[in-house]
Parts: C-alpha cells; sequence; structure tokens
C-alpha cells in the first residue's frame, strides 16, 4: 500500500472423603464435582497437611511459620527477631496489640467478604470429610461459620456447589402492563419513559419504565438522521446494489474513492474534563474559544491500495477547476497504483462532476466512471477518512490558515493505510446493507 502527497495550490487423600460415585444427582454433576476433588487433591489437601504438621501460628502476630526443632517460642522470624533485638518499647508494644491478620492457604485475607470459589466450596467438604471441625474449616478457607454451614448443606441436600437461582426483586408492573408499555413505545418511536408514564398513567415511575423497555430490546438512542430519500432515489439505490453485487473485495479493489471536505479555522469538536457534579462552567473546566475565521477544502482519492494525492483549495470549486485537480491528481494516483490494467473512478453526483466538460474530460482520458448513486455518501468509503482525518486535525487546535494548511497534509501522511485498505474492500457489505434496508440509509 502506498500514501501519497497533499499539494496545497492554496490552494491432591480424599477418595474417601467425597464418593465418586453418583447417587441422587446427575452425570454432569459428579463429572464437574469430579475434576474439583482432584484439583483439591493435588492443591488444598498437600496445603492443608503443610500448614497442619509442619507450620504453626506465631504466638505474636498469628502468621503461620515452620516451627523449627527445639524452638519453643513459636515465633515467626520477623517476631523472633524483634524478641532478640528489640528496637523499642513503643515498637513492641505496638507489635504486640495490632498483630497482623493471617493469611489462608488461600491467601484470603480475614475478613474478606468475597464469594467463594468453586474450589474453596469443595476445600469446605473435603477438610469437613477427613474430619475438621467447622470452626478449623472457617478459618482455614477463611470464612464465617454460616458459609461453612451453608456449603455442607448444600452438598447434603443437592450433591451441588453452585449457586442456587435468585428471584431479585419482584416486579413492580404486571405482564399486561409491561405489553402496554412495548406496544406503545413500538408505535410511537420517539416518546420517551416520562410520556409513556403521563400517557398509560402508570403509578411507576420512568426508570421502571426505561428498565421495561431495555428488557425488550427497544433502547433509548439518539436519533439518526437520514435524506428524505423519495421513491425514485430508493430505487435507484437498490438497483445500484443490486447490479453490483457480483462484484468482490478484489473488484473494489480497483476503484478509486473521491470526495471532497472542508476543514473550519477554529473548529476543535467535542472536547471532554473530568468535573464533579455542579462544575460545568467553573473556569477550570471551560474551553476558552477565539473568535477564528477561514475555511479551506480538500478534495482527496483513495483506494485499497493506499492513499491516491489530494489537494487543497480555497473558494469555490468549478468544472473548470475540478477538471484542473482531476489532471494533476487523479491520473497520476491511478498509474502509481496500476500502471496497466483496468481501473474505476467513483465520484458522487455534484453538478461539478456531471458537468458536460466534466464527462467529456472523463471520456477523452478513458477513464470508466461508476454510476454512483445519488444521496449516497453512506456507500462511499472516503467518508470513513474524512471523519478520522477531522478528528486528528483538529486535534492540533490550528490558530491560523497556515498552520490548519499544515496539518492537513502531515495527518494525510500519516493516515494508516491498513485502515484504508479496510474501508474500500468494505463495498460488498455495505451494498448487502442497503438490501437489508431496502434502500434506506444504513450505519457504514
Amino acid at each position: 500500500m502506498q500514501s501519497a502527497a497533499v499539494y496545497s495550490h492554496r490552494s491432591d487423600k480424599v477418595s474417601d472423603a467425597v464418593p465418586l460415585t453418583p447417587t441422587s444427582c446427575d452425570d454432569s454433576a459428579w463429572t464437574a464435582l469430579s475434576h474439583v476433588v482432584v484439583l483439591v487433591s493435588c492443591v488444598v489437601w498437600p496445603a492443608v497437611a503443610y500448614a497442619a504438621f509442619f507450620q504453626k501460628p506465631c504466638k505474636n502476630c498469628g502468621t503461620l511459620t515452620t516451627v523449627k526443632a527445639g524452638d519453643r517460642h513459636h515465633l515467626c522470624d520477623p517476631c523472633n527477631n524483634e524478641r532478640r533485638h528489640p528496637s523499642s518499647p513503643t515498637a513492641v508494644a505496638s507489635s504486640s496489640s495490632a498483630p497482623s491478620p493471617s493469611l489462608s492457604m488461600f491467601g484470603r485475607p480475614t475478613g474478606c467478604i468475597d464469594q467463594l470459589t468453586i474450589v474453596e466450596r469443595a476445600a469446605i467438604v473435603t477438610l469437613d470429610k477427613i474430619g475438621h471441625s467447622r470452626s478449623e474449616i472457617a478459618r482455614e478457607i477463611p470464612c464465617s461459620l454460616n458459609t461453612v454451614g451453608h456449603w455442607l448443606h448444600s452438598w447434603q441436600q443437592h450433591r451441588s456447589l453452585d449457586d442456587t437461582e435468585r428471584s431479585g426483586r419482584p416486579h413492580c408492573t404486571t405482564a399486561d402492563t409491561d405489553q402496554r408499555i412495548e406496544d406503545f413505545a413500538d408505535e410511537k418511536v420517539t416518546v420517551t419513559p416520562k410520556d409513556i408514564v403521563r400517557e398509560l398513567d402508570l403509578p411507576v415511575s420512568s426508570r421502571t419504565v426505561r428498565r421495561r423497555l431495555d428488557e425488550v430490546g427497544l433502547l433509548g438512542r439518539v436519533q439518526q438522521e437520514e435524506y428524505a430519500y423519495n421513491d425514485e432515489t430508493i430505487r435507484r439505490r437498490i438497483a445500484f446494489a443490486e447490479g453490483y453485487s457480483r462484484w468482490t473485495e478484489d473488484d473494489w479493489s480497483r476503484v478509486i474513492f473521491s470526495d471532497e471536505t472542508h476543514f473550519y479555522l477554529g473548529h476543535h469538536g467535542r472536547e471532554y474534563v473530568q468535573r464533579p457534579i455542579g462544575a460545568a462552567l467553573d473556569p477550570k473546566f471551560t474551553f476558552k474559544t477565539e473568535r477564528l475565521e477561514g475555511k479551506v477544502s480538500l478534495w482527496g482519492c483513495i483506494c485499497a491500495g493506499g492513499l491516491g494525492h489530494a489537494e487543497l483549495y480555497v473558494d469555490s470549486l468549478d468544472a473548470r477547476r475540478y477538471q484542473s485537480i482531476l489532471a494533476l491528481n487523479l491520473v497520476s494516483s491511478a498509474h502509481q497504483f496500476w500502471p496497466t490494467g483496468q481501473w474505476w473512478f467513483q465520484q458522487d453526483n455534484w453538478t461539478v462532476h456531471t458537468a458536460g466538460t466534466s464527462q467529456a474530460w472523463f471520456h477523452n482520458h478513458g477513464i470508466d466512471l461508476i454510476d454512483w448513486p445519488a444521496w449516497s455518501p453512506d456507500l462511499n468509503p472516503i467518508e470513513n477518512l474524512w471523519s478520522d482525518l477531522k478528528r486528528r486535525v483538529y486535534a492540533h487546535r490550528a490558530r491560523t490558515m497556515e498552520e490548519l494548511e499544515h496539518w492537513i497534509g502531515i495527518e494525510w501522511q500519516a493516515t494508516d493505510l491498513n485502515f484504508i485498505s479496510h474501508i474500500c474492500r468494505s463495498m460488498p457489505r455495505r451494498l448487502q446493507l442497503l438490501l437489508d434496508n431496502n434502500g434506506h440509509k444504513i450505519s457504514y
């Protein structure tokens, strides 16, 4: 893929603990539990055995520590060092008065209320089967005694360690009311939840109505604009999509797409700030605007192979000026991508493009045109480039026309060529979307 310049012409042992033969639960539950038991056998039980027979909690801070032979103090290394070499009476008092919480074999801090994992639930059942008391289990996981009792009961009753289905808060609306809400919103698409509450005289809040609409897939979104197509325009758009329906991505990769766009001085697009509620007009969070005036236009062309040439111009564009731009930029761009072989050119139906002299220019230069339908910018891939390019250019906040033109040229050159290839090769998908939408505007 290639890019081109912008020309500015001022332009782990538990086999006996938990039986593995199903009694009252189904095969899938036992299969799942067997995997958990294997994990517990390999991981949980060795950790329990190590903690129970080789480690004891430090008498001072409670941290599990390896007990050395002959050590009668049962202190961890830091506390033992502090006992031997006390730094100060205050430090010793502070250490003894505020012991740090011990960590279990799972590394869960004491007091953590996070939901237990399936391994921890299986560990509760396993530790109970090998003889640990519930208080010991609660300390090792760690969790509350009620939690231990809950999962032991769940296993004994249901042979399951999965969460039970929660009913949640009951609806404050009936099924009939929900249907009325849906029907009303489907009939009057621009209605708001507040309007529905008022029109249907519902004893619920607008937020409840909003949730009911969301549940049936009627989401509140900004209404999009569409040109007021007449029947003939719709017919031509469908005919275009059907006529080129057999073209593949490779076919469209030999088409040069073109268009014009405009850049305005002092236009910076929408800016976002992180501010507290009620501080919208605080000078710290506002953008100081200056009254800047100026406009420059850009003609550009692209294809799946990359960027073609582009040209900046001021003032209005007439047919003669348009043909001059084509002579300087179009032919050289086409030869850059296809020294030989056929290629096509796309342009919209602006009168400058369809003027008799312009059509004669294309004929004299042997350029094949795509019969583009009117009012169809949604089909033109270059429109996606304009949106991306303007965002990047306006981010520089140009203050003069020279700066604005400079950044247009810089950002045109910096355009991602993979992006260009992607949008140009999207034509088959665009046409299918158009047919699916019966000729109306597509979201591309």
